[in-house]
């Protein structure tokens, strides 16, 4: 980072002039460090797979490069044993022991439950040369013949801000402990040791290198900057004092790092370190520092009543189940949960896994359902250590920017739950989340997760839940007294004020003791609130008169507590309630560093002098034990946060009526707008990666750009602030801002659902609104209306996306915008291209955006409910069929035209109705069932078929697996034997993929007796009767015997993708030596082909099993084909004459890639383009992919029609990774 960089340029002897590279990924500094030519370079973020993107282009951008070091700050970890103290300002070195390579990295062993880490694996050991280097130069520290203290002179004479030791010793902090067996170098400046730093596993088990760190904080609690500059010049000065110590002649004798380093352990370090990324993806919520967090505040001892309840013991026991644990406010529920999981974690075994969540009114913007069950999907995949091909393909390459639905993510979370023998789930506070609707809805997805989970949820009592838990089992929680004596005797001994006064009185114990845990007060938040007022009286006569006066309930309480705060000096009494306000009425969770730095920005301020935020330590002791620190997930980062002591405190806070307390709405907002117009935020960042640098570097900065027209909204602000808000909306800095709102949108047109219509080819960090699209927008109805009256704006002005205002509000559903808009004359007609469908209105933004209340102002204002696009036939109706049943009922009470013909824009058919769309898309959409029954409610034609293939709904249900569907429109009367144009009927479909050859209920007796009515050969097939199959065939039936459909045997075996079954065909065959096998076996491998090939709605487990049989009905093929000519085919469904290998290649299929390749496929086969199949690869970054096809000889320097090379396109997709990855494997073929 720049902080680190700095004192590392002010060690150089000489700079050099700056070398030409292709690619200017990485900035170079050159120069000479005594006898030393050097490369210095940075990194803009910090993570494992970024310290490897930097180290492999430098080993492609100066090939001769020997070995690196990796200089810069970190934190200290505690070592709980208390061996080995350390100071901040120490240098920690990477040196290795007998059983590691001197840097541990946690991702590579095992956490042990709740205080520890098994560590299975270490990184790689520095070089030789180095080794000696340190060696010597310990000895010389020994002698003191070293130049240390000039190196910190000249930096700091160099760099003012970099302060020396004298100029911050003043800072207190209390001393940590290190472990001493983590394998570190002591330094003169007493280095002690220091656990996992991303950057340094990241960079060393790449190449060559030596980690050299100065200590700046204390990892598990303080963060604090000021400690930074000192500890980067430590650690630079330790640099240039080994680098002395070096011979030149010494480095000459090592080898390259390009000879030595593992291309593939590149990819493996790529591979895993994205799959570690998404799975942060998936979780909103920090579970495992939440569940530390929380657990430490319980008191030693605590709880262990409820490990022994017969209703805990009897659920703890069951494979599955659900119990519900309820309490009034205030009785420890959320400390038993935490409890309660470090007693299921401990106690697990290894084929069961553990997922829960803590639901917090503070993040109710996250509370989804989508992102509550992706937390737990997440915990899943974390404990299992992978995520499947099925689910990266789904993901995609922009997989940061993806929005799975609900039905996606109830897939993932159903193929994880069949891996693990027993998932247990704990949901605490289920009545913080911030409707009763999702409460029920939540828990409905957790019931019917199958296999069936061992479910624990704790809430209140309230009527509302106990309607949702009605007939669970149930475990009323009440604190116990010898619990809550407990926790009162540690906070005694705890606080010196109170600790004095019972030394003085030591009745005085006996008689808080007595007073807080009587049967009407052992609540353990009231408890902790009487503690509070307690500690801060000064004398014991008054502490006894108020004990004898303690309020009744929490708000009497929190007044006590606001007294006290009253009584502070002015500049702490005003400071406390700032704060109060602010955590009381912020709408996500804050950071301590954006808190620090709201606080202190003004209105008209530049820059921020960060000397002047209020320390942490102080933030909590002026509000009176009213804040506590927490560890909360902001922006998918661990971050400590401030919160108020319970939800209690929240709610008394918004409602109570203080002179003393400021609007916190107001304030909030005036430190936003403030703190977006400082000098560093005029100029837009364009790149994701830049914009992330700038808001990590600007901790307030990405609350303020989401939330401040929400807290312009919420505290009816818009008038006041009016000039304010203009003012920024016209000026460069709100640009920026919308930059970061825009990364926390999926697509282009701001959707807050995915659907099949996103437009992916267009980035919302690249849209540039004028002022009257950002009102609209943001939902501004107020300040549009002034800029449309008042400043000249013009209300039908489009941006560079072609958008008009009235679109934007459209997509974003701001109802009051809309009004304003059409009040104003806007153009309720006027369309914008759109990459799927071209010429898009109003109407249809909202419908894709599932915008039901902006759709509703746009039909009462005259826009036809059958409009349509004009180059697909696309309907509002299409759309909603597909993804919103409360949708599709409005635009059918609204006469909308149920069978009005459409083309799918995503799918190669045409003359779909409604119907067809909504059984199409029941794979991504949940509730397809009640859209298709609602659409023939109305009158929807059940056999209509499409144009194209000629295939009816009822086609497509079968084609997509889709039992429920298929038993729904049979119920309804669809026609099984309608055939398309391939010639099938939906009762052949069924019949060959095996469905309803059990017995299952709804399916009509007609419907049997036609499913029934085949051979009894094929009866066995279908009906999986395998023992049966045989008997037939050795009585003389014969394989290719057909049913009154025309299917065979093995038509049934590929089209239910049977390997059970193919397996005992073959057997037949060979053991039977059947003189036409050869001719069955090869138009048996034949369909397989096709079937593993098509372009329908094969799921990944009917491909992979379809590529199995092909291998097995493989040398069948040989006999008719021994050149085996199909792998080198074009594939019949792409109007782009790719090779089946390309097709497989781009749709992420590795075994059929592995396949074809081994049959002979031509692995640098162009398509129309000229794109290859690793261009197609390298495209999706697919790793693995690319992986293959190197090692099968893909040429990586083939060109494709635009004159780029698979380099070329790593670069044009910014694959910086692939890009390096690819080019070392270049530079490794050379040699």
């Amino acid at each position: 980072m720049g902080k680190e960089q700095a004192p590392v340029l002010a060690m150089l002897d000489e700079r050099h002039p700056p070398l030409p590279t292709k690619r200017a990924q990485n900035c170079y500094t050159l120069g000479r460090i005594g006898q030393h030519n050097v490369v210095i370079t940075t990194l803009p973020e910090i993570g494992t797979n970024r310290a490897t993107n930097v180290a492999t282009q430098l080993m492609n951008d100066f090939p001769s490069l020997r070995f690196g070091l990796l200089v810069g700050i970190g934190g200290g970890i505690p070592d709980r044993e208390g061996k080995l103290d350390i100071r901040l300002g120490d240098i920690v070195v990477s040196t290795p022991t007998a059983t590691n390579g001197g840097v541990i990295q946690y991702d590579m062993g095992k956490s042990t439950q709740y205080g520890g880490f098994h560590r299975t694996g270490s990184l790689n050991k520095p070089p030789p040369v180095l080794l000696t280097a340190v060696e010597s130069l310990k000895a010389e520290y020994s002698l003191r013949q070293v130049q240390m203290d000039e190196h910190l002179s000249k930096i700091s004479d160099e760099i003012s801000d970099y302060a020396s030791l004298d100029q911050i010793s003043g800072l207190s902090f209390t001393t940590a402990q290190l472990d001493l067996e983590i394998p570190w170098l002591k330094t003169p400046t007493s280095a002690r040791s220091y656990e996992k730093m991303e950057l340094s596993a990241g960079l060393m088990d790449t190449f060559p290198c030596l980690v050299i760190r100065g200590i700046c904080d204390y990892a598990d609690s303080h963060k604090n900057k000021v400690w930074q500059p000192y500890a980067a010049a430590t650690a630079a000065a330790y640099m240039k004092d080994l680098l002395m110590v070096v011979p030149p002649q010494s480095i000459q004798n090592e080898l390259r790092v390009i000879e030595v380093v593992d291309a593939h352990q590149i990819t493996e370090m790529i591979y895993a370190g994205k799959q570690s990324d998404m799975v942060a993806w998936l979780s909103r919520f920090n579970f495992w520092v939440k569940q530390e967090s929380i657990l430490q505040r319980a008191q030693e001892g605590t709880g262990q009543w409820i490990l022994r309840h017969p209703s805990f013991i009897s659920w703890v026991t069951r494979e599955s189940g659900l119990l519900w644990c309820h309490g009034e406010p205030g009785v420890g529920k959320t400390i038993l949960t935490s409890i309660i999981i470090k007693h299921l974690a401990e106690s697990k075994k290894e084929d069961e896994v553990l997922a829960w969540i803590y639901a917090d009114y503070r993040e109710h913007s996250n509370l989804t359902i989508e992102n509550l069950l992706s937390n737990i999907l997440a915990q899943l995949l974390q404990q299992r250590g992978e995520i499947s091909q099925s689910m990266m393909k789904s993901l995609g390459v922009s997989w940061r920017e993806a929005k799975p639905t609900l039905v996606q993510y109830r897939i993932w979370l159903q193929d994880e739950l069949r891996k693990c023998r027993r998932t247990t789930v704990i949901i605490d506070a289920l009545d913080e989340l911030p409707k009763r609707e999702l409460c029920e809805r939540f828990i409905d997805e957790l019931r019917r997760l199958r296999p069936p989970i061992r479910l624990l949820v704790t809430s209140r009592p309230y009527a509302a839940m106990r309607k949702i838990f009605h007939d669970a089992s149930t475990l009323e929680i009440q604190p116990q007294k010898e619990d809550v004596i407990l926790f009162v005797k540690s906070r005694l001994e705890s606080s010196v004020n109170l600790s004095g006064h019972i030394d003085r009185n030591a009745s005085l114990s006996d008689l808080l003791i007595k007073t807080l845990s009587q049967a009407n007060e052992k609540m353990f938040l009231k408890a902790q609130l009487v503690l509070n007022v307690l500690e801060n009286i000064k004398n014991v006569g008054d502490i006894e008169v108020a004990l004898k006066s303690l309020p009744p309930d929490y708000n009497g309480c929190y007044d006590f507590s606001l007294k006290q705060i009253e009584m502070q000096a002015p500049a702490q009494r005003e400071k406390a309630f700032k704060i109060l306000a602010w955590l009381s009425h912020a709408i996500d969770p804050l950071s301590v560093e954006a808190l620090q730095q709201g606080l202190l920005v003004q209105p008209g301020d530049d820059t921020l002098d960060n000397d002047l935020q209020t320390p942490e330590e102080e933030l909590i002791s002026v509000c009176h034990g009213l804040v506590i620190p927490e560890i909360d997930k902001i922006d998918n980062v661990p971050t400590r946060s401030l919160k108020l002591l319970h939800e209690t405190a929240n709610a008394y806070l918004k409602q109570v009526q203080s002179a003393q307390l400021p609007a916190g709405h107001e304030i909030i907002l005036r430190a936003c707008l403030a703190y977006m117009s400082l000098s560093s935020f005029s100029n837009l960042r364009i790149h994701q990666i830049q914009a992330d640098a700038r808001a990590r570097e600007f901790p307030f900065y990405n609350y303020a750009a989401r939330n401040w027209p929400k807290h312009a909204i919420q505290g009816n602000l818009e008038g006041a602030f009016r000039e304010q808000i203009v003012n920024f909306l016209e000026s460069s800095h709100r640009h920026s801002a919308d930059e970061v709102v825009a990364t926390h949108r999926q697509s282009a047109w701001g959707c807050e659902y995915a659907n099949p219509w996103t437009d992916w080819n267009k980035h919302s960090i690249e849209r540039r609104d004028s002022p009257v699209h950002a009102a609209a927008g943001y939902g501004l109805s107020k300040t549009l209306s002034f800029l449309l009256d008042h400043k000249g704006y013009q209300k039908d002005m489009t941006n560079n996306f072609g958008e008009t205002p009235l679109h934007r509000a459209a997509q974003l559903g701001e109802t009051g915008c809309i009004d304003v808009l059409l009040a104003h004359g806007a153009d309720i007609a006027a369309k914008v291209k759109h990459h799927y469908l071209n010429d898009t209105n109003s109407l249809m933004l909202a419908t894709q955006c599932q915008q039901a209340d902006a759709a509703r102002i746009f039909l009462n204002h005259g826009l036809g409910v059958d409009t349509f696009d004009p180059t697909y036939g696309t309907s509002p109706l299409h759309l909603a069929a597909s993804m919103n049943t409360k949708m599709t009922r409005f635009f059918l009470d609204h006469g909308a035209k149920v069978d009005f013909p459409g083309k799918s824009p995503v799918y190669p058919e045409t003359f779909m109705t409604s119907l067809h769309f909504a059984v199409f898309n029941a794979h991504v959409f949940l509730d397809a069932v009640e859209r298709v029954r609602l659409l023939l409610d109305r009158g929807a034609n059940i056999n209509m078929q499409s144009l194209m293939t000629g295939n009816t709904p009822l086609h497509m249900a079968a084609l997509g697996g889709r039992e429920e569907l298929i038993v729904l429109l049979l119920q309804r009367g669809a026609d099984m034997e309608v055939r398309n144009k391939a010639g099938k009927s939906a009762l052949q479909i069924i019949r060959e993929k095996g469905f309803f050859c059990a017995e299952q209920a709804g399916v009509p007796v007609e419907a049997i007796f036609k499913l029934e009515d085949i051979p009894d050969l094929h009866h066995a097939a279908w009906s999986r009767n395998y023992e049966r199959v045989l008997e037939l065939l050795a009585q003389g039936s014969k394989l290719e015997d057909k049913d009154p459909d025309g299917s065979t045997l093995w038509d049934y075996c590929v089209a239910a993708a049977d390997m059970v079954l193919a397996e005992k065909l073959v057997n037949y065959m060979d053991k039977s030596q059947l003189p036409n096998r050869n001719d069955i076996g090869n138009e048996a491998c034949d369909a397989s082909l096709k079937a593993m090939t098509a372009f329908d709605y094969t799921d990944d487990k009917t491909w992979e099993t379809g590529v199995k049989i092909c291998r097995l009905l493989l040398k069948y093929r040989k006999e008719c084909d021994p050149g085996l000519e199909f792998a080198r085919a074009r594939s019949p469904i792409s109007g782009y004459n790719k090779t089946y290998l390309i097709w497989a290649a781009e749709q992420r299929r590795i075994s059929q890639v592995q396949f074809l390749l081994d049959c002979g496929a031509d692995v640098n086969a162009a398509d129309v383009f000229g794109s290859t199949g690793l261009h197609h690869a390298t495209h999706s970054q697919n790793y693995d992919m690319i992986r293959l096809l190197l090692e099968n000889g893909a040429d990586l320097l083939l060109k494709d029609h635009h004159g780029r090379t698979v380099l070329d396109t790593a670069e044009r997709i910014d694959g910086q990774l692939i890009y390096n990855e690819l080019k070392l494997h270049i530079a490794k073929q050379s040699r």
